[in-house]
């Protein structure tokens, strides 16, 4: 009888194999799936434009607000926390532009909270619109404020970093 008959015949064994296998496999995959297989960011200075995900994105300002419109009332943040709104212009040949926005500072992000725009001209992020004036508002320690470095916009795959200090 061969090794190779002999191992079939051992149903642990085959089973043993055949976990090992799947272990390998699901542990190769998450490793591959988690590390940043997504671009670095374009890191744009202060003041200045960058290209990602078929735009050009530019910060116009980040501004700290101690309430927020919502919708026919106001919101406040919470103690010892305070907000701050990112405004950006953007513009692509695109028919339609989406995209996720976070505030940067020092090791540090957070994600975009949901809120209507203080310039009713603007849209609430890219809502969209292929252009125009888009307006982002997070809530954050208000120990933070001095550590802020700007925004992350991310469109599709691509990402631009815009630099600027809280006005």
């Amino acid at each position: 009888m061969s090794r190779l008959s002999s191992f079939l015949r051992s149903p642990v064994q085959v089973l043993g194999t055949a976990l090992a296998c799947a272990v390998v496999f699901s542990l190769v995959w998450v490793a591959r799936a988690t590390t940043g297989s997504a671009p670095a960011p374009v890191v744009v200075s202060e003041g200045g434009s960058g290209a990602a995900g078929g735009a050009t994105w530019r910060l116009e300002a980040l501004a700290t607000l101690d309430e927020l419109p919502s919708g026919l009332s106001v919101t406040e943040p919470a103690p010892g926390a305070v907000f701050v709104v990112a405004t950006f212009r953007y513009d692509s040949g695109l028919d339609t532009l989406y995209c996720t926005a976070r505030l940067v500072g020092d090791g540090r992000e957070w994600n975009a909270i949901f809120s209507t725009p203080v310039d009713p001209s603007a849209s609430s992020g890219c809502d969209g619109r292929p252009s125009g004036t888009g307006e982002v508002a997070f809530e954050v320690p208000g120990s933070a404020v001095a550590e802020l470095a700007g925004i992350e916009i991310r469109s599709g795959a691509e990402a631009v970093r815009l630099l600027g200090r809280v006005q």
